[in-house]
């Protein structure tokens, strides 16, 4: 028996040399970040979730899916570290298994090794990798989804029962660590019938699975687990193009301003609004009345009321989207949003017991590499702006335009959008999956033109 055993792992090493060696390299490399900012980098809306996770307490200002895995995770061990560590062997792994398939389809060991490197000595990936973000798993989820796209147009997806489930299972996940993300429920099923990937019939069976799925998260699980509402998630994008409105010169009707300075000031809503942002509207504007929001009466006033503002001044509104958008997409210097951590421990950290960030001569020195970077234009653009990376997936698409590179491109980049439509903040990590599965993209412009696609199923 041990020999047999024996036999089988010695098989699977030699065939599996180039995966274990680039994951075990991706995996100590990506490991150093812990290290250095070990137990990981939490922002205000980190500190948030896991403060909702520990209390019981859950919301759904954040994607609620994400705080219970946080939750979960926190059972099996209260350290955000552990949330860090999982993240980066899923980076490392997707990485590592991405380079070595298209290796063994002919691509060049030293162009893979080249990928390799730049996706490890990346900083922004270094440092997203341990942050405690929703952006980050989702980020994974669709370059997940992404390399299972590739695989399966050139191998074929598996007849397996088991294996569907498993794709139907990390496509709803994937779709609810973000409030945006539930376009992923529709695209993928559609991109993989597209491509003639499944059969109409396996492409209907795997929506209906995934639908399935999203009424039982957003409905029954979302009811029995008493998840608090949120009205804040669709006010921000409404409010923020409405100030675009006002600001352009839109004059309120009575009954229109009377609805709105329940919520905030007009005057102030103009001296305050930035096309790029919300956040100047919103947080740390004393005169922002959130209280109000509470009310469903309200809510459902201001929506309609904002609605028919945006519909009668599309101008304006469209204005305001692509002032958003372009800020976000990198057309503008990109920035690295937060600021290194104290040696002091915090209330959060004190009342949490969580371990306390203890500054070393390595978290230094990997600190100054970021600032470097996002402060001198070139590394900016290489490593914190995803404007290129947009750029070099097209670019891509449009001479390799075979069926894996272009659904490839769909998965990746479809999440501009969403993000058009309804994007408000200026923060790099909500198109970070654009900025991963970007890298790799060049591996697909130069697999050698044989690896066509297999047949549906």
């Amino acid at each position: 028996m041990f020999k047999k055993f024996a036999s089988k792992l010695k098989l699977f090493l030699n065939n599996n040399k180039v995966f274990l060696l680039f994951f075990t390299i991706s995996l100590i490399v990506f490991s150093v970040w812990l290290i250095a900012f070990y137990p990981g980098s939490m922002s205000p809306d980190s500190e948030d979730q896991w403060m909702q996770a520990a209390k019981g307490l859950i919301g759904n200002h954040h994607p609620y899916f994400h705080t219970l895995l946080i939750q979960v995770m926190q059972k099996i061990w209260y350290n955000p570290a552990f949330i860090a560590l999982t993240q980066i062997v899923i980076a490392s792994f997707l990485g590592a298994y991405f380079l070595s398939y298209l290796v063994k389809k002919g691509l060049n060991k030293i162009i893979a090794i080249l990928l390799l490197g730049f996706y490890l000595l990346s900083p922004s990936i270094g440092y997203y990798n341990i942050a405690l973000w929703k952006d980050i798993p989702f980020s994974l989820g669709i370059f997940a989804l992404s390399i299972i796209f590739v695989v399966s147009s050139i191998e074929g997806f598996p007849k397996s029962k088991f294996r569907l489930i498993l794709l139907v299972l990390l496509t709803v996940g994937v779709s609810f660590l973000r409030h945006n993300g539930i376009f992923i429920i529709l695209l993928i099923p559609i991109t993989f019938y597209a491509f003639k990937i499944f059969t109409l019939k396996r492409t209907l069976t795997f929506l209906i699975l995934t639908l399935v799925g999203f009424v039982f998260l957003n409905n029954i699980l979302f009811t029995v687990l008493k998840i608090g509402k949120s009205n804040f998630i669709t006010t921000a994008p409404l409010l923020h193009i409405v100030g675009g409105v006002v600001s352009s010169g839109y004059e309120l009707t009575e009954d229109e301003r009377v609805v709105l300075e329940k919520l905030i000031p007009i005057e102030n809503l103009k001296e305050r609004y930035d096309c790029r942002v919300v956040n100047p509207i919103i947080f740390n504007n004393p005169d922002f009345n959130s209280i109000v929001l509470k009310d469903d009466q309200y809510k459902s006033e201001f929506d309609q009321l904002s609605i028919s503002i945006i519909l009668r001044n599309l101008p304006s509104a469209i204005s305001n989207r692509f002032c958003a958008f372009f800020n976000v997409v990198g057309i503008n210097r990109a920035a690295f949003m937060y600021d290194e951590p104290g040696n002091e421990p915090t209330e959060f950290v004190e009342n949490y017991k969580i371990p306390v960030y203890k500054e070393t001569q390595l978290s230094r020195l990997l600190y100054r590499y970021v600032t470097y970077t996002v402060e001198k234009d070139l590394t900016n653009l290489v490593f914190w702006n995803v404007s290129p990376y947009i750029l070099i997936t097209l670019i891509v698409a449009m001479i390799r335009r075979n069926k894996y590179v272009l659904g490839y491109t769909i998965i990746s980049l479809f999440n501009l959008i969403p993000l058009f439509a309804g994007g408000v903040g200026g923060d790099y990590r909500f198109i970070y999956s654009i900025h991963i599965t970007g890298i790799f993209v060049i591996a697909l412009l130069l697999l050698p033109k044989s690896n066509t696609g297999a047949n549906a199923v």
